[in-house]
């Protein structure tokens, strides 16, 4: 029995030659090792980017950014509203909204109401 790809395989033999047979003119001249860096160079600075420089940004966005946007410097604007609010009327002006309605109420005399100690029995062990 032949084989029908020999006659490829013979074909195919004489380029594999030709490919292993080292070739007169290997060393490439200085000539043209410049003119192919210089091509080189020619597609490399048409293919790179163009940097644009950073616009510079305001302080206040800067800050603004670091605080952690808007919704964090609104907070810090009603503190200092409430700071500087409570800075003018004054502390004594505040004491008319503090527990209005635990005035009349003795906290000891709660405790006993429910059957439960004051804080200082509890931790002396007593009832």
């Amino acid at each position: 029995m032949t084989n029908p790809h020999q006659s490829d395989d013979a074909l195919l033999q004489g380029f594999f030659d030709a490919a292993r047979a080292p070739a007169p003119d290997a060393v490439p001249t200085d000539d043209f090792m410049a003119r192919m860096l210089n091509d080189a160079f020619d597609v490399q600075d048409a293919k790179a980017p163009v940097v644009q420089p950073a616009a510079r940004r305001p302080w206040y966005a800067a800050l603004m950014d670091a605080v952690g946007g808007w919704p964090s410097l609104a907070g810090m604007a009603v503190a200092a509203v409430a700071g500087v609010w409570i800075g003018v009327v004054g502390p004594s002006a505040l004491a008319d909204f503090a527990l209005t309605g635990t005035g009349e109420y003795d906290s000891a005399a709660l405790a006993s109401d429910y059957g439960l100690a004051s804080g200082f029995e509890t931790l002396l062990g007593g009832s």
